[in-house]
């Protein structure tokens, strides 16, 4: 694929990923930098969150050079594997601000301006439960 033929990434996040976002740095997903310091946003789940994953994924996917993966990890501490999916961002302008917000001290801190709306609270509440909780 020509430079050329890639798709420009944004310099800006809509209203939704913006909340997404939010909600999800106040859980599971993850800021880091990338190459030429553009920040990649990464996000884990268990394997049976999978919907709750291609939704995210779907706000995100412009961002992305490949789709969702599958993943299987032991955990030897109780001698079993288990499955997970994930994605990841290319590094991308529209995060760099939110990269230095959070974590502009070194490590993931909440800023003191945090705004809550419905779905920020939902994300936060979906990363930090499990999908299967929130369905019983």
């Amino acid at each position: 694929m020509k430079n050329s033929d890639k798709p420009i990434l944004p310099i800006s996040l809509n209203d939704i990923q913006h909340q997404m976002m939010i909600g999800g740095l106040l859980g599971d997903s993850h800021l880091g930098q990338g190459r030429k310091d553009y920040i990649r946003l990464k996000i884990d789940r268990q394997y049976r969150d999978l919907p709750y994953l291609e939704w995210q994924y779907n706000l995100y996917k412009d961002c992305c050079s490949s789709g969702i993966r599958e993943y299987t990890k032991e955990d030897k501490r109780y001698n079993t594997n288990y499955k997970y999916c994930s994605f990841r961002t290319r590094g991308v302008p529209a995060f760099i601000d939110y990269y230095n917000k959070w974590y502009g001290s070194g490590t993931r801190q909440v800023p003191e301006d945090i705004e809550f709306t419905p779905l920020i609270l939902a994300v936060w509440f979906a990363d930090d439960g499990c999908m299967l909780m929130m369905a019983a």
